[in-house]
């Protein structure tokens, strides 16, 4: 089992293979990484009985480990998202819920990360607008 995900760069993809698979946990490892630096992509489900109300989670993580090149101490850096689809037969639950994904996707634009990284929130008014984004 593995998974196949594009970088940021928008050409380059990389098939993640299963490395764990623990009740409703399943960790995947970019096979190019190292054990020292691994790449990981982490998928998790939080699923309510059949019958029951509520909402199911599903929780999804990137995570990169990195050796500091001054210090030699381990780093990380890691996005997360967590999707929460309520048991519901409501008509507009899959719009909704693509709109949701698609707001948060407006924040991962270069421009963004970038001020992200410098410690900046983007300003009040700031375009964040993305061209295109279309779920699968």
């Amino acid at each position: 089992m593995s998974l196949t995900l594009t970088r940021a760069d928008g050409t380059t993809d990389i098939a993640f293979a299963l490395q764990q698979s623990v009740g409703n946990q399943r960790i995947f490892v970019n096979p190019g990484s190292t054990i020292a630096e691994p790449e990981t992509i982490t998928i998790q489900s939080f699923l309510k009985p059949p019958g029951a109300k509520g909402s199911d989670r599903f929780l999804f993580k990137a995570q990169k480990t990195f050796q500091e090149d001054a210090t030699g101490n381990t780093i990380y850096v890691s996005a997360k998202m967590e999707i929460t689809i309520p048991r519901s037969t409501e008509s507009g639950l899959t719009t909704a819920m693509s709109d949701q994904v698609a707001f948060l996707k407006c924040f991962t634009k270069a421009s963004v990360l970038t001020a992200l990284l410098a410690g900046v929130i983007p300003a009040d008014g700031a375009d964040l607008h993305v061209d295109t984004f279309v779920p699968a």
